[in-house]
């Protein structure tokens, strides 16, 4: 963080100031845990907690000025309205001191793997700041925001959403220097209630922007590759549609690796390697390689080589090996698009044994629940997996998809309880197999990966 003036906090919050005597802050927490000598610490209140709670243990660890919303008697503080928007506030006012480039990203999926590829690519270059984990909500971003100093020379900072106006209230904290959308699904349609207002959420992220920006998109999205978005250098990028500035051919994938050839503008760059597979990360690499050239001029041998060396994020078909078995633990998330995604991955990779597939249930998916989890049961039967697993209520429709007209080639079995399949899978996993994890996070099923191979 920068160094700030208090006063600049005040002004910028609306605040009353209540025996402060210092004059400049340089760093801001909201976790009393993190306090350290002269820090400031918010009193955020959650669903579940209350900040004001910790003020007399922040002031103990050296805090020395508390943001509240309320008075407490001889205590250092800046009172105000609301903390979170205080939260908010403070890190617009760090980032507006901030004087180099910062990306946003946002889309239904794919946004934090594509933050990944592009904040690899750019820390081989300079030093560069991006979000931690998914912290992208309106705790997460003011987070990232206040991280920013002085030794800085890039910003990737992603950007969620469940509802309409949080994406324009984040964007205008961040000030974009360029934005990425990776896709429009129907992760969140339980709140938003159709694909249209999703791409409305999405298309906030200009509301912080200058105009000219460059807005990198995914050009095989419909949603997206048709809009008339005036005043910015839009650029697409993608694998099938003819008018994408950056595409990928000759997709090749082995050893849970992908190679294609690079194209701008029909004209061929580079062979590129990605070390992750599946044509959804080809999209979210095309994407990073679009901002990394178009906005930062980044040299193509640096692309390359942190492509090829790229890890892919905890729990995001995160893949190792035990006693012989192959395990895609892709535990994070869950919507159609991205379990059709990792099923494709499976049904693509060769194995001398069985493909098993666990699904779990899709979360925030609202009336489409039920016809969404069937297609993917659908898509599970067109493909080659041999044994399918489901776990969960809302699964139940998946096995249903994947058992209407069965192929006889593959075996089902829903269950009710995680010690049940736990157990189950102990006893019939052999060396060969490769098994897929995939479910939405409140499903923990990261739980049910460790208990079966201890690998966490």
């Amino acid at each position: 963080m920068h160094e700030i003036e208090l006063q600049d906090i005040i002004n910028a919050t609306n605040g009353i100031a209540k025996n402060i005597t210092k004059k400049t802050i340089d760093k801001v927490v909201i976790n009393d845990k993190e306090v350290t000598k002269g820090c400031a610490f918010v009193a955020i209140i959650g669903d579940k907690f209350d900040g004001h709670q910790f003020l007399e243990s922040a002031l103990k660890k050296g805090a020395s000025v508390l943001i509240t919303n309320h008075e407490v008697k001889n205590f250092p503080q800046i009172i105000v309205k609301n903390t979170k928007r205080a939260l908010l506030q403070i890190a617009t006012l760090n980032r507006n001191i901030y004087k180099h480039k910062l990306i946003g990203i946002t889309g239904s999926v794919g946004k934090t793997t594509t933050k990944e590829m592009l904040a690899q690519i750019l820390s081989s270059l300079m030093p560069t700041l991006k979000t931690i984990g998914n912290l992208n909500n309106e705790i997460g971003v003011p987070k990232t925001l206040l991280s920013l100093n002085k030794t800085h020379k890039a910003a990737v900072v992603e950007l969620g959403m469940s509802h309409l106006n949080e994406i324009a209230t984040l964007s205008k904290a961040c000030k974009p220097s360029a934005a990425i959308i990776t896709n429009i699904g129907i992760s969140h349609i339980e709140y938003l209630k159709s694909k249209e207002n999703i791409l409305r959420a999405k298309l906030e992220i200009l509301q912080g922007m200058q105009e000219d920006s460059y807005i990198i998109l995914n050009g095989d999205d419909s949603y997206l590759n048709n809009l008339n978005i005036k005043h910015y250098n839009t650029v697409l990028c993608g694998i099938e549609n003819e008018k994408n500035t950056y595409t990928a051919k000759n997709i090749e994938e082995l050893n849970f690796k992908t190679e294609f050839n690079l194209f701008k503008k029909g004209q061929f760059i580079t062979k590129i390697t990605i070390n992750a597979p599946g044509k959804h990360n080809v999209l979210n690499s095309l994407l990073a390689i679009a901002a990394a050239i178009e906005v930062f001029n980044a040299p193509i041998d640096n692309i390359c080589s942190a492509l090829k060396n790229f890890v892919t994020p905890s729990m995001r078909q995160n893949i190792f090996k035990v006693n012989g078995i192959t395990i895609i633990s892709d535990c994070y998330n869950a919507s159609p698009d991205s379990m059709k995604a990792a099923i494709t991955t499976l049904n693509n990779t060769k194995c001398a044994g069985r493909k098993i597939a666990v699904l779990g249930n899709m979360l925030e998916l609202g009336t489409m629940s039920e016809k969404a989890h069937f297609r993917v049961g659908e898509f599970v039967k067109n493909s080659n997996i041999d044994i399918l697993y489901c776990y969960g209520k809302l699964a139940e429709n998946i096995l249903l998809g994947a058992t209407q007209s069965p192929r006889k080639s593959l075996t089902t079995t829903q269950f009710s309880e995680k010690e049940e399949l736990i157990t189950h899978l102990k006893k019939i996993l052999k060396p060969n197999d490769i098994i897929l994890f995939k479910a939405s996070l409140g499903e923990n099923f990261k739980y049910i990966v460790n208990a079966v191979f201890n690998c966490f």
